[in-house]
């Protein structure tokens, strides 16, 4: 009795330490106490149990010394980060963590049935993310007193000398003075990034800069509370869906700060747009309170200036190796604004909040759950040629609707607008918005990517794409958010080629939980594994993007109701493997929805095989996680 009393003491105790990690660690540094307390009791329990488990099995005498250092140090290894090409990259560390202890530090990279890797590298501390004693064990020194200004680098004398040959060749020696290399500024600022340099400062906003000017927006809550954060933190990144007000937060800020102010914007159409609102919704002067720019003419024209507020519209533009020297204009406050924070290069991604500052709206979901945006469905059509892909978008056609045609072809764009007599609107056009506006359906090049807002709109079909672009994807769909007729509809026409090559641009519909349904009249499964064997690419071939399983971190957001009534739902997806994980964060994050075993496959990236293959349906339904819907189909059981 005195053993079952003590093992399930142990069982309490331990049940208790997850629920701390799970829900107050983070959120609640005051928990740590507790935490500590209990630590001690369960690690010599825990030694004890085991002492008594290897024991029953008739197996060696464990070394209790080794194992009580092993709780001192739960993880094998902190190791400089590789890339693909095995070269070490520099400020980041993999870290390893056996999968029953119940750590999360920085980017889970990929799993095996023992072991959790992370991705730990500096942008992470300036979030909060690195404890303590993971900074101790890899040597993690304050960041260098340095800073670009101009064409110079400067700060303490002391760091400046370092930096001289620390980073020679990005910079040079002259009169006293070290210079940037104006060829290689760009990886000056990433590396000095990676040393800990921020380009922004997140000392909370000073009351002597707040003001009280004309704004003719309301601010809802949820936008209440990205402007509570912007003034805490005075360096944000807002990364909320489409049409939930992204622009109303940056004109909110505008007037509410005194200038002078700079927004920043990808293209013309933008920067219309922009000065739109604030000749008409605020007593802002432009051109005197606040200047709006395209990136290339804030580059050119106003990098010199100081400015109180910079806006950063579509700020995944951000990291690209020409706009990253907007990073170094000279500002006290700084906001940057996407829908889409995703971009291809290795690397770029996490520039992207690195370069802005602390991010918000992330997780989409709860938008979902307030009504505030609809749930259009994704349709993909997977057909054998071209010829069979046009059919299709023939079939489509023949329901009039507000529909866009996407396609990055301007021979094929033109083609299908002669075809249906509809416009193109491409580069060379003129009066852009207002052709979209007046025509029923248009073809578009990717010039309608961005600073399209269409409220009539109810269909999106894309019929020529860049390639793997899953930011260009989620732009795209997203135009269905800004329709107020109905939830719309999105079709994506492939030949089985594009789909095996570009399959990965729809991760980023599936990452916001929004469903796809998946058709392929005429293309059986063998067809598609055999255009995967003979694809030369074996990215394409990936279950994600980064070539790793899924993380929690990418898959659908499962809702707060559910994760606030049973705390221990995500241990319970990190114990499973990564492809039964995948499906059952899927379903779960869509809880209104079926899945046929096809639809899990495309919404997880592996063969309609291998799901089958990889994922216990019956041990998904057994633990309560999700239930049959009938006809093959599986929905949420929570």
């Amino acid at each position: 009795m005195a053993e079952q009393s003590s093992s399930e003491e142990l069982k309490l105790n331990a049940e208790r330490m997850q629920y701390l990690f799970d829900t107050r660690l983070k959120p609640a540094l005051e928990a740590l106490a507790e935490v500590n307390s209990l630590a001690p009791r369960l690690q010599a329990s825990a030694i004890e149990e085991i002492g008594r488990y290897a024991i029953s099995l008739k197996m060696a005498k464990l070394d209790k010394d080794s194992l009580e250092a092993f709780y001192r140090r739960p993880y094998p290894r902190m190791e400089p980060a590789r890339d693909k090409h095995g070269k070490v990259v520099a400020g980041t560390w993999r870290l390893s963590v056996p999968r029953f202890i119940p750590l999360s530090i920085g980017f889970l990279e990929s799993q095996d049935e023992a072991w959790n890797y992370f991705r730990v590298n500096r942008f992470m501390d300036w979030f909060g993310e690195i404890p303590d004693f993971i900074k101790k064990e890899i040597g993690w020194k304050a960041a260098p007193d340095l800073r670009i200004a101009g064409e110079e680098l400067v700060g303490s004398t002391e760091e400046v000398a370092k930096a001289a040959a620390k980073y020679k060749g990005l910079v040079s020696e002259k009169a006293g003075k070290v210079l940037v290399n104006p060829n290689r500024t760009y990886e000056l600022i990433v590396q000095l990034l990676k040393d800990g340099v921020k380009p922004f400062s997140d000392n909370p906003v000073t009351a002597e800069d707040l003001t009280t000017g004309r704004c003719d927006y309301e601010l809802r809550d949820y936008q209440k509370e990205v402007w509570n954060l912007f003034c805490r933190r005075s360096n944000i990144g807002v990364y909320i869906p489409p049409s939930t007000g992204k622009t109303v937060i940056g004109i909110y800020a505008l007037t509410h700060l005194k200038g002078p102010h700079l927004v920043v914007v990808p293209t013309v159409t933008l920067k219309e747009q922009w000065a739109d609102r604030v000749e008409t919704h605020t007593d802002l002067k432009l051109g005197v309170d606040v200047v709006v720019a395209t990136y290339q003419e804030a580059i050119r024209k106003l990098a010199d200036r100081q400015w109180s507020l910079v806006i950063f519209d579509e700020c995944h533009h951000l990291p690209a190796h020409y706009f990253i020297k907007l990073s170094l204009l000279k500002r006290k406050y700084g906001i940057g604004l996407s829908a889409t924070p995703y971009r291809e290069d290795e690397g770029g991604e996490e520039l992207i909040f690195a370069l802005t500052g602390t991010p918000t709206g992330l997780g989409w979901q709860h938008f979902r759950e307030l009504g505030i945006i609809k749930s259009p469905v994704c349709h993909v059509w997977v057909e054998r040629n071209v010829e069979s892909k046009l059919k299709r978008l023939a079939s489509l056609m023949a329901e009039p609707k507000k529909t866009i045609i996407f396609s990055d072809s301007l021979e094929l764009g033109k083609s299908v607008a002669a075809r249906y007599n509809i416009p193109f609107v491409y580069g060379a056009s003129t009066d852009r918005l207002k052709t979209l506006d007046e025509a029923l359906a248009a073809v578009v090049s990717r010039v309608g990517d961005e600073g399209v807002s269409l409220p009539d709109i109810e269909r999106v079909i894309e019929i020529s794409w860049l390639f793997g672009s899953r930011r260009q994807e989620l732009q795209r769909f997203t135009r269905l958010l800004h329709g107020q007729k109905s939830a719309g509809e999105a079709h994506v026409l492939m030949t089985l080629e594009e789909y095996v090559r570009d399959r990965k641009r729809l991760f980023s519909i599936m990452d916001r939980g929004f469903k796809i349904v998946l058709h392929r009249e005429g293309v059986e499964e063998k067809a598609i594994q055999k255009a995967e064997r003979d694809s030369p690419s074996r990215e394409s071939r990936a279950p994600r993007p980064t070539g790793v399983a899924p993380t929690l971190a990418s898959l659908p957001q499962i809702p707060s109701a559910v994760t606030q009534r049973l705390p221990g739902i995500t241990r319970t997806l990190e114990r499973l493997s990564p492809a039964e994980r995948a499906v059952a964060s899927t379903i779960l994050g869509n809880p209104s929805n079926e899945y046929a075993v096809k639809e899990l496959a495309l919404a997880t990236g592996y063969t309609i095989g291998s799901t089958k293959r990889l994922v216990s349906f019956a041990k998904l339904i057994s633990l309560g996680l999700i239930k049959k819907a009938g006809a093959g189909k599986y929905r949420s059981a929570l």
